[in-house]
């Protein structure tokens, strides 16, 4: 294994396409942990302004949103295994969203949220000359938080097969913490590539 938990027997990786890969799942930890909190900001306002409502009388409020062939995420990227640049398209086929948010009491503030969504997705090269690729994908989400910490942890799968028969997987699993005084703790992102 070298150091990026990449096996050494795998097609040769370039340096910089596992660089984007590491930076796509902090992006992507930002940005479901930014909608998870944008979320929970939202849903608290508009329980601020509608009055003491709750789940069942618990000082809860749940929302639940179930997704289906909806592009969850479109961004410019790199071909992880050959470096190229293009545009890496994720469509769910079926997801779900959920939130909980503790409105009351001593805990309010708290909440959780996870996210899974499975589907096609799609590497479309900026160079016309370079390989496209299209397969499956599976995400998932998880997250916690209070008004001082929070926790998140990402995992994805993507298999992926290019026009010239080549192939594309991998599985990346993202944590991290946050805590009143920054990020601290335990935060990782561990990628698993495999080019052929």
């Amino acid at each position: 294994m070298d150091q990026w938990g990449v096996s050494a027997h795998h097609s040769p990786v370039k340096e910089d396409g596992m660089k984007a890969i590491r930076e796509g799942g902090r992006t992507r930890m930002r940005r479901f942990g930014a909608l998870s909190t944008a979320a929970a900001a939202g849903v608290l306002g508009i329980l601020a302004l509608a009055g003491p409502a709750s789940a069942s009388g618990a000082g809860a409020v749940s929302f639940t949103e179930h997704l289906s062939n909806v592009v969850v995420d479109q961004e410019a990227t790199a071909n992880p295994c050959t470096g190229a640049s293009g545009t890496l398209t994720e469509i769910a086929d079926n997801g779900v969203a959920h939130i909980t948010i503790l409105t009351s009491g001593q805990g309010a503030g708290t909440f959780w949220a996870t996210f899974t969504a499975t589907g096609t997705a799609s590497f479309v090269p900026d160079d016309p000359s370079q390989p496209s690729y299209s397969g499956r994908f599976t995400v998932w989400d998880g997250e916690n938080g209070n008004l001082k910490n929070e926790v998140a942890t990402f995992t994805g799968t993507f298999h992926l097969t290019g026009t010239d028969g080549s192939i594309l997987r991998l599985h990346d699993t993202s944590h991290m913490n946050v805590s009143a005084s920054g990020i601290g703790g335990i935060s990782f992102d561990k990628p698993m590539l495999t080019c052929g």
